[in-house]
Order: structure tokens, then C-alpha cells, then sequence
């Protein structure tokens, strides 16, 4: 019996480990980081994000293994009222995808 508890003991920490996850600031990829700024030269919000007043992340995990990260400002603390937006968004899609949109009354 204290052999299988001995044996418990050393096989648990394994199974409840947490999955290692890449880090993302060593992930920035040269590539999407000069498109970023090419795109937001184009759209004209180069001048917000050099005075600070956009920052911007994207990250591509199509590869999650290997993501790769371009961002502009993406340690400048910023407030994020489009968050909920988003949420919003996504649950507004969810509907639509399940016919439930128009099915609803109100």
C-alpha cells in the first residue's frame, strides 16, 4: 500500500501541471510587424500610435505552438472601451449562426 501512495505522490504533479504556453513578447515577427505599420501608414493612424494615442496587438496563432506578434505600442497602458463592444459582437454572431436572431421577440 505505501508504495502505491510513494507512487501517487510522485506521478500527481504531473497531472495536474499547468500547459506551457509561448511567450508572446519573444514571439514578434518581423514580417507581420512591417505589415502592421505599412497598414496603419495607409489608414492614416500612424500619427495616433507615434503620439501614443493607439496601440495596437495582433497576434496570429494559427500555428499556437508558434504564434507569431506584431504590435504597435503594446506596452503603453491604454483604456479599452471597445472591450465590450466586442463581446457584444460575439454574441451578436453566435445568434445569427444559430437562426435565432429574427426568432426572438422583443
Amino acid at each position: 500500500m505505501s508504495t502505491f501512495l510513494y507512487l501517487l505522490i510522485l506521478v500527481s504533479p504531473s497531472l495536474f501541471a499547468t500547459p506551457s504556453y509561448p511567450d508572446l513578447a519573444n514571439s514578434i515577427d518581423n514580417n507581420l510587424q512591417s505589415n502592421l505599420k505599412k497598414s496603419l501608414h495607409r489608414l492614416g493612424l500612424s500619427k495616433p500610435a507615434k503620439n501614443k494615442k493607439l496601440a495596437l496587438t495582433l497576434v496570429d496563432i494559427t500555428d499556437e505552438d508558434n504564434p507569431k506578434v506584431a504590435a504597435v505600442n503594446g506596452t503603453e497602458m491604454m483604456y479599452a472601451a471597445s472591450l465590450p463592444k466586442i463581446a457584444i459582437l460575439l454574441g451578436a454572431f453566435e445568434k445569427i449562426e444559430n437562426r435565432k436572431w429574427f426568432d426572438e421577440t422583443g
